[in-house]
């Protein structure tokens, strides 16, 4: 009989109620009916869609039934998930027999395919399926929306089920190696023997005891010390070196940009793409979402201080301003998501398009052309005002393009260079602080403040304060009165 894989779906759910403020990340603890298991994991795109949440977990690995994914709310609403909402599901294939009935009596467990020597999961659930009649709601701002287990499983899309089947079958060997490990190190299943090479630690059944350090050892104590006196040392002079970076990414517009300036106080590093779009799916080398995942560029955005953005022309010339709206706010979305360093307004610039007099099919006229450039731009600023980035305008009109009717001519190309550098320098003059009361310690603070005290208390026995008394009061009242309010003056006028 032949043998076949079949995929099947293990319902990802929230094991306590977590509230997510707008803009921020939380981390949830999330349960399946499965003791453990390892598998990739395909977020639930009618929860976290509709209610702007958004993960960066594609493959989780669950002990003891329990897990932990971060949840990010991109919207400007509270978020709150209710227990037993359905966030997602594991994908696992299992081996059947083609015109056989599988048993699930007689199979121990699941196998997952691709990942040899992976420990397959016990098989918990009497359907593979793991349906269930209970509802699943998530409160927003509006209220709460149950939505069943099935439905939700049914709006998982065939093409995601499908990249996770490569994650299943193009594991490296590296992450292999690190999930055996981890699973044989942690294994709960038995009992776990220390293996240690110090004499005083005796192993036993079922747990041995942890390894303590009882006794001192000068020797080794005072290597670590110098050691980690040099790191600070070279920690300390790295970051006195060390410029912060902006980064630029262009399309053939930047490409008379240098590649790597200074500045006094930061650096400009530039990659220029010609072609280049926010989106396309037919050609990724031009794509700006597949370029920022690209592990070159992800290096460079994840120590760059901010990040500008010239791309437009070729998107403008293709397809219509609101449609390339959408893709930008995703662009912007999927960098916070991932780069989280890169999340104040002045972090995230968008250049406008320039103007653009070469026609294409999809605009056969110069008209259509430039009111598609017009909307987008308008579009633009007003998108940088809700999602809270920048928005640059190099002013550029018809008349510096250059004979092809898309770039500029050479003479101006000095606009756009100084422009940047004039808009960087303006921004890093807004994040330098006054050096004034900076790394000021406690003993300076105190001498500060006594010496204040001291010329306060000069300038108050420098003054004189005068009352008009009653006739009635006499020396001995007035006495009894400035005894009862504890004030020394005129102490000695009436002192016998």
């Amino acid at each position: 009989m032949d043998t076949d894989f079949e995929l099947h779906r293990i319902p990802v759910t929230i094991s306590k109620p977590i509230r997510i403020p707008p803009r921020s990340n939380r981390s949830a603890q999330d349960s399946i009916p499965i003791s453990s298991i390892s598998s990739p994991f395909v977020p639930n795109p009618f929860v976290l869609y509709t209610y702007a949440l958004r993960t960066p977990y594609t493959f989780l690995n669950f002990q003891n039934y329990y897990s932990d994914i971060k949840l990010f709310n991109m919207s400007p609403h509270r978020r709150y998930l209710n227990e037993g909402t359905c966030i997602g599901f594991l994908t696992y294939r299992k081996k059947s027999v083609i015109g056989q009935k599988p048993d699930s009596t007689t199979q121990k467990s699941f196998e997952v395919a691709g990942t040899s020597g992976l420990t397959s999961a016990p098989n918990d659930l009497s359907d593979t399926r793991v349906a269930s009649s209970k509802s699943f709601g998530v409160t927003g701002s509006t209220g709460e929306i149950p939505v069943l287990h099935d439905l939700l499983a049914d709006r998982v899309s065939d093409k995601a089920l499908s990249s996770s089947d490569n994650y299943v079958f193009h594991l490296r060997k590296p992450a292999v190696d690190d999930s055996l490990r981890m699973l044989k190190t942690f294994d709960i299943t038995k009992h776990s023997i220390a293996h240690t090479r110090i004499e005083h630690v005796i192993n036993t059944v079922p747990h041995s005891p942890p390894a303590s350090r009882p006794y001192t050892q000068p020797d080794k104590e005072e290597a670590m010390n110098s050691m980690d006196t040099s790191t600070s040392i070279s920690i300390i002079r790295h970051e006195h070196t060390v410029l912060p970076l902006y980064f630029i990414l262009s399309d053939s517009h930047g490409k008379n940009l240098p590649s790597i300036s200074k500045a006094p106080h930061y650096q400009i590093t530039t990659r220029s793409i010609s072609g280049l779009q926010w989106m396309n799916t037919y050609n990724h080398t031009i794509c700006t979402q597949t370029v920022l995942n690209s592990p070159s560029i992800s290096s460079i955005l994840s120590s760059a201080t901010g990040v500008l953005f010239f791309i437009g022309t070729n998107s403008v010339r293709s397809m219509p301003a609101l449609r390339i709206i959408q893709q930008v706010g995703a662009i912007v979305n999927m960098i916070r998501l991932n780069h989280h360093h890169i999340d104040h307004v002045d972090k995230i610039t968008m250049a406008a398009t320039f103007p653009c007099l070469k026609v294409s099919s999809r605009f056969p006229t110069i008209d259509l052309l430039l009111n598609n450039i017009n909307l987008y731009n308008q579009q633009l600023q007003l998108l940088s005002r809700r999602l809270g980035f920048s928005f640059i305008d190099f002013h550029i009109t018809p008349e510096h393009l250059h004979r092809d009717h898309l770039h500029l001519q050479r003479q101006y190309n000095n606009i756009l260079h100084t422009t940047i550098v004039q808009y960087f320098g303006a921004i890093k003059a807004k994040q330098v602080k006054s050096p004034q009361s900076q790394h000021r310690s406690s003993k300076a603070i105190t001498r500060r403040n006594k010496q204040r005290h001291e010329k306060l208390k000069e300038k108050q026995q420098q003054h004189t304060l005068t009352r008009a008394l009653s006739s009635s009061w006499t020396i001995p009242d007035i006495k009894k009165h400035i005894k009862t309010l504890r004030n020394k003056i005129c102490s000695n006028t009436f002192g016998h």
